[in-house]
C-alpha cells in the first residue's frame, strides 16, 4: 500500500472518529428515585474513585413547619425543639451530644429491597456533627470499586444518629452509579481513540515522507529553473525526455513515493552536470522495474502485498483495545470530563506514533532491508 493511500487512511480515521461522536446516543445517567431528592447523595457518574458528600440539615425543621403559626425554634438540652425566650435561650454547647452515626445496613437497589445489588456498608463511611443551635451535618464517603465493584444503579438507605438525649434521627442516603459499558461511553471512547490514532499516523507521515519529499521538491525546482534558462545542446526530443522525467517525479511525489522521486531527480541532476550527449544517455536509461510477486492463493503472498495495511490495522486495534482497557475501563479516575475524553485522544496519538515508529525501526533492522 502506497504512502498516499496511508495518508488517505489517516484522514479517514480522523473523519470516521469525529462522525462516530455524533452518531453515538447521549449518555444515560441514573435518575434520582422519587422521594430521595433531599437525601444525602453521592453521584459517581462514570467515575469509580471514592467520593464524599456532605449535607447540612436543620434538626428543628420539621417541628418548625408543624408549629402554628410557624416560628423560630432552637434545640434544648433534652433534644426537643423549643421557642427561644429572652432568659431561656438554649446554647449550642447545651445540645445533646452525638453518640454514634451508622447505617441501617447495606444500601440496596432503590425500590427493590430484595435485590442482591447493594453497596456494602463496609465500603461506606458515615459521620455527623452538631452545627450551631439547630444544625446537623451529615457526611458520607463511598468507594464503588473496592473491595467489591458496585454494579450500576441507584442505591438507597438511611443514616441513623444516636444522641445523648432525645429521639434517634434518621436521614435518607443515596448512591448513584452510571454504567461505564453503556454504548455511548464505550462508543465515544473508541471514537476518540480512533481520532487520536489517525492524528498519530498523520504525524508519522508528516515527519517521515513529507520531510524527504520537501527536500526532493526543492531539488526539482532547481532543475525546473535550469530547464527554463534554456540549456544549450538539447534538441526538442531531449527536452521532451527531460519534461517526461519531471512529470514522473511529480507523479512519484504525489504518491508520496520518496525512493522513486529521489531516483528520478538524481537522474535529472546527473544529466544537468555533464555534457548534453552524456546527459541524453543518462535520461535514456530506464531503471529495471521491481519484480512483481506471483498471485498464488497462499495467504502468505497476500500478507506480503498488504503488509502495511495489516500492520496499520493491527496497530489501530492494539491502540484502541489498550486505550479502552487501561485509560477507560481500568481507570477509576475517569469521570467523563472534557479533560478525561481529551486524554484518550492524547494517549492514542502518542501510542500510534510510538508503536508505528518502533515497527518501522524493527522493519529496517530486519535481514535484507535497506
Amino acid at each position: 500500500m502506497s504512502r498516499a493511500r496511508t495518508l488517505r487512511i489517516a484522514l479517514g480515521l480522523i473523519v470516521a472518529g469525529l462522525l462516530l461522536l455524533f452518531i453515538v446516543v447521549p449518555p444515560a445517567t441514573v435518575a434520582v428515585p422519587p422521594g430521595m431528592e433531599q437525601g444525602l447523595r453521592i453521584v459517581f457518574g462514570l467515575g469509580r474513585e471514592a467520593r464524599t458528600a456532605v449535607k447540612l440539615v436543620d434538626a428543628c425543621d420539621a417541628a418548625r413547619e408543624n408549629a402554628k403559626p410557624p416560628t423560630d425554634l432552637v434545640e434544648a438540652s433534652n433534644g426537643t425543639c423549643v421557642k427561644p425566650t429572652g432568659t431561656t435561650t438554649p446554647k449550642a454547647s447545651e445540645r445533646p451530644a452525638i453518640l454514634s452515626t451508622s447505617l441501617l445496613g447495606d444500601l440496596v437497589a432503590c425500590g427493590d429491597e430484595a435485590s442482591t445489588r447493594t453497596v456494602p456498608s463496609a465500603q461506606l463511611t458515615v459521620s455527623s456533627e452538631l452545627v450551631g443551635v439547630t444544625g446537623l451535618r451529615y457526611t458520607m464517603t463511598a468507594d464503588p470499586a473496592s473491595p467489591v465493584e458496585v454494579a450500576p444503579g441507584a442505591y438507597c438507605g438511611r443514616l441513623v444518629v444516636e444522641r445523648a438525649a432525645g429521639p434517634y434521627r434518621s436521614f435518607p442516603a443515596l448512591v448513584l452509579v452510571d454504567d461505564r459499558m453503556q454504548p455511548f461511553a464505550v462508543g465515544k471512547a473508541l471514537a476518540l481513540l480512533v481520532v487520536g490514532a489517525g492524528i498519530g499516523l498523520l504525524i508519522r507521515l508528516l515527519n517521515d515522507p513529507f520531510g524527504k519529499l520537501l527536500r526532493i521538491t526543492r531539488r526539482l525546482d532547481r532543475i525546473r529553473r535550469w530547464l527554463a534558462s534554456g540549456p544549450t545542446g538539447y534538441d526538442d526530443q531531449a527536452m521532451a525526455g527531460i519534461q517526461r522525467k519531471i512529470d514522473d517525479a511529480n507523479a512519484a511525489i504525489k504518491d508520496l513515493d520518496t525512493d522513486g522521486a529521489d531516483e528520478i531527480v538524481t537522474d535529472l541532476e546527473s544529466a544537468q552536470k555533464v555534457t548534453p550527449e552524456a546527459g541524453r544517455e543518462i535520461l535514456a536509461q530506464t531503471r529495471p522495474a521491481r519484480a512483481q510477486l506471483p498471485d498464488p492463493s497462499h495467504p502468505a503472498f497476500w500478507l506480503i502485498r498488504h503488509y502495511w495495511a495489516v500492520a496499520l490495522g493491527a496497530i489501530l486495534v492494539v491502540v484502541a483495545a489498550t486505550g479502552v482497557w487501561t485509560q477507560y475501563i481500568g481507570n477509576n479516575a475517569f469521570e467523563g470530563s472534557t479533560r478525561d475524553w481529551a486524554g484518550l485522544v492524547i494517549f492514542a496519538l502518542a501510542a500510534q506514533v510510538t508503536v508505528s515508529g518502533l515497527t518501522e525501526a524493527l522493519g529496517k533492522l530486519a535481514p535484507g532491508s535497506k
